[in-house]
């Protein structure tokens, strides 16, 4: 008997009809938004990660402290003061970063303007695509030049190999119109495209270049890589020594910050996943409604099968398994439809596409248990129907 109860279901969902059609869609709705956001959280949590780890190296910042108004001095030639004055370092480079604006005659947009010193390269995760990088004369002299990568260039002048081209940098008030040197598969622009243009691109242009926007010769930071930990300490003491009168330095140290930032993604990703798991429940909903008006129209219909001999109970699982049936299609339609497209979608973006059977198979369970929930209820309510009178009924 439960067997024909069971094929009897699976008929009432198979028939068609257009309630249960659209609860179908609702819950394929809800699982394609969840897998969605998933594999493009998940790619993009993989590729932001991975830019910023293009900065995370066995080393650390070393950042002027602030204090009554003042702060400690830091200038670009102070990288090559602690290479000379501090055993152990093995590079440094001097930093600092302003917002503006850049713009071709196509394109304009904000963006985080870095002035940065030789060897750039070696600190941030580029891979050099066209052109060639900022040399030590370009450095030194502050030549208008720049280096952006594959997004910008495509964003302002329509083609990769941008090399060349002239981009107007303006910080403030002043602008200068600057070369492209190179072009580079690196950068923050998948970040920027990920968060729909809310975050800045990133242009890359000698310090000095900088100072001219800003008028200010102070630089922000130094980063240095080196072998042992207790370096970092000695080259703020070499810093505190030139610099009598600062208030101090503060070491930051940038793998620890890189922890912090994973689990800020991970973060990110479960609020994504929470906010789509709500479409799921407003569907179980719909779930709900889709089989009490079922209960009400098959009202004879229950009344013969108790009358023929089924049990309440078999009459509540046969509800509860057209629930479920319910839940599954639209689950197996939702999954496919999520997966196809997310793979254009972080195309689009240029992020990894990242699927996951994990959790394709728990969204899955995920959606049978709310079949399971919320087509209780209405289950029940069929299970204690009354043969004689749900019968006498017209």
């Amino acid at each position: 008997m439960n067997s024909g109860i069971f094929r009897l279901s699976f008929k009432n969902v198979v028939r068609g009809r257009s309630r249960v059609m659209l609860s179908v869609l609702s819950v394929a709705v809800g699982i394609a938004a969840l897998l969605l956001l998933y594999c493009v959280g998940s790619g993009g949590g993989k590729s932001v990660t991975d830019m910023l780890r293009g900065f995370g190296f066995s080393g650390a910042l070393i950042v002027p402290n602030s204090g009554f108004g003042s702060a400690s001095p830091l200038y670009a030639e102070d990288a090559d003061y602690i290479l000379d004055a501090v055993g152990g370092v093995e590079k440094a480079i001097a930093f600092t970063t302003r917002y503006g604006v850049v713009r071709s005659s196509r394109h304009s947009d904000d963006a985080v303007i870095w002035g940065v010193g030789y060897g750039m390269e070696e600190f941030i995760d580029f891979s050099l695509l066209h052109g060639t990088f900022l040399s030590l004369a370009d450095i030194r002299e502050g030549r208008a030049l720049c280096v952006i990568d594959r997004e910008t260039a495509y964003q302002f002048f329509g083609r990769e190999d941008a090399v060349g081209c002239l981009l107007t940098v303006g910080c403030g008030s002043i602008s200068e119109e600057f070369e492209v040197a190179a072009v580079t598969d690196g950068g923050m622009s998948v970040l920027s495209a990920l968060t729909g243009g809310a975050a800045p691109l990133f242009v890359y242009i000698p310090g000095k270049a900088l100072s001219r926007l800003t008028g200010d010769k102070k630089v922000a930071q130094l980063a240095v890589k080196t072998g042992d930990e207790s370096v970092t300490d000695r080259i703020c003491r070499a810093l505190n020594a030139k610099y009598d009168d600062s208030v101090g330095y503060t070491v930051q140290d940038l793998d620890g910050y890189m922890g912090d930032i994973s689990v800020i993604m991970q973060l990110l990703r479960l609020l994504l996943l929470a906010a789509a798991s709500i479409s799921l429940l407003v569907s179980g909903i719909g779930i709900m409604n889709a089989m009490y008006s079922s209960v009400k129209e098959r009202r004879r219909e229950i009344g013969l099968c108790l009358a023929m001999g089924a049990s309440p109970a078999q009459i509540c699982f046969g509800f509860l398994a057209e629930a479920t049936l319910i839940t599954f299609f639209g689950g197996i339609l939702g999954t496919g439809a999520g997966l196809l497209l997310s793979w254009p979608v972080a195309h689009l973006l240029g992020i990894d596409f990242m699927p996951s059977a994990g959790i394709i198979l728990a969204a899955v369970a995920f959606v049978v248990i709310i079949g399971l929930i919320f087509g209780t209820l209405p289950a029940l309510k069929a299970s204690r129907l009354i043969p004689v009178e749900t019968l006498r009924e017209e």
